[in-house]
């Protein structure tokens, strides 16, 4: 068993040159289907790359924290008797990506390096509701104060870029790097939540439904519900923007 253990480790050193990491800010936009209901996204992606020693490849782990809706909004609860309850509800909806990135960056020896690249792995949905308390005696309050809906599919993507070695601003030999990249991304169908106010959306579009909570109404104890956001299930469609810094870890 250590034997076997110590060959594989002996295979790995011989086959990658150095390790490499990158921390880009990313700018994403919704098209297609999906862009109807997500506009752009906001995040940050961190890459974890080996070198395939003796090729211009490029192979290791990516991961992306990006978020769609960070927002608070005053929901009315209306119930049978005409009376309205106000209250809060703070939405938090973000997609994450986990994947596989491998590039080919030819060796130019100069400064400016371009290079082109794909990627497999998941995108993970995750909307998370916080329902507030409205205090009215006369009203309604929520039974469920936290509603979650997510949702895990597929993701391919090919992009391109160019990373400008330090030394370009320095003049000196450096291990940091500026890199820019942009991708297109292709994905499963997946459900995510659009904040709402009411029945504003779902009632204008057939591929939506609403988000309904369970409500107490407080003077007579009628338990009904609420609907206070919109689910949309498209195909995964992406144009991602990227901007950050590389550094090598060894050589």
């Amino acid at each position: 068993m250590r034997k076997g253990l110590l060959a594989v480790l002996l295979v790995c050193i011989s086959t990658f040159a150095f390790s490499q990491l990158s921390l880009q800010y990313n700018f994403t936009r919704a098209v297609g289907e999906q862009g109807e209901a997500i506009s752009q996204m906001h995040g940050a992606v961190l890459t974890y790359e080996f070198k395939v020693k003796n090729t211009p490849f490029y192979i290791g782990p990516e991961l992306g924290l990006n978020v769609y809706g960070l927002k608070t909004i005053e929901q009315e609860l209306p119930f049978d008797n005409g009376y309205v309850t106000k209250t809060d509800v703070n939405y938090t909806t973000s997609m994450n990506t986990y994947g596989i990135i491998m590039r080919i960056q030819p060796q130019t020896g100069k400064n400016f390096q371009p290079y082109g690249a794909v990627r497999f792995g998941a995108l993970h949905y995750h909307s998370n509701m916080t329902i507030e308390d409205p205090e009215d005696p006369l009203g309604c309050k929520a039974l469920e104060k936290r509603a979650l809906v997510k949702d895990l599919t597929w993701m391919a993507s090919a992009g391109m870029g160019f990373r400008l070695d330090g030394k370009a601003f320095s003049g000196r030999q450096s291990k940091v790097a500026l890199d820019f990249g942009a991708f297109y991304t292709r994905g499963g169908e997946a459900e995510y939540l659009k904040m709402s106010k009411g029945h504003d959306h779902a009632n204008m579009d057939p591929k939506a439904k609403m988000y309904y909570v369970d409500f107490q109404h407080i003077p007579t104890g009628e338990v009904h519900q609420h609907a206070i956001g919109t689910v949309y299930k498209t195909r995964s469609q992406l144009l991602e923007f990227r901007l950050g810094i590389l550094v090598k870890l060894d050589d």
